[in-house]
């Protein structure tokens, strides 16, 4: 394990743990979009869903210097009280540059779990300003067994080009897996 690994592990774990223990929502650089609410989403006969949008406050907004997404790739762990429920990542030189500050990336074979990336089906990335203050913004789909997602406490990481970011919050069960109240933030 790198020396940067090792360091991200370590912060992500003390973290987690701070804010599972608290039972308190934590937020350490993003928050969850009001578009779209993150979800997991059970299926009984195939590959779990796993959604997210969500942004970043970039400090400090450095386009085409430190920050390239397509040079820094992208991951995400996701994980509760009990452990890690699911982790994945795309490599450098994955995102494609869609221009206008836009960056993608799409394995088709991730819903059918023979994908390349842990069953990242799609990473979109953007840069966005709001007010004053330009943003990452992050929307994620993923297929994989999330079936570990057994408590309600959970932390979302991620692994960006402002350094790493995480969310703790209480996450509420429905009929067929869990869903992140966006009136929280």
């Amino acid at each position: 394990m790198s020396i940067v690994k090792s360091v991200c592990f370590r912060l992500r774990v003390a973290a987690a743990t701070t804010c599972l223990a608290a039972a308190v929502s934590c937020v350490f650089g993003f928050t969850p979009d009001a578009s779209a609410a993150p979800s997991i989403r059970f299926k009984g006969d195939g590959l779990d869903v796993f959604k997210f949008h969500g942004r970043v406050a970039l400090v400090p907004p450095t386009f085409g210097g430190p920050v390239d997404p397509v040079r820094d790739g992208f991951g995400m762990e996701l994980m509760n009280q009990l452990g890690e429920i699911y982790a994945a990542a795309i490599a450098s030189g994955d995102l494609k540059d869609m221009g206008k500050l836009r960056y993608r990336f799409k394995d088709k074979l991730a819903k059918v779990g023979g994908g390349s990336r842990g069953g990242l089906y799609h990473v979109k990335n953007r840069f966005r300003k709001f007010g004053d203050v330009w943003y990452y913004t992050v929307r994620i789909r993923a297929y994989a067994d999330l079936s570990l997602a057994t408590e309600a406490w959970m932390t979302l990481l991620l692994h960006e080009v402002n350094g790493p970011a995480s969310l703790t919050s209480e996450w509420v069960e429905t009929t067929n897996g869990w869903r992140l109240p966006l009136n929280r933030f």
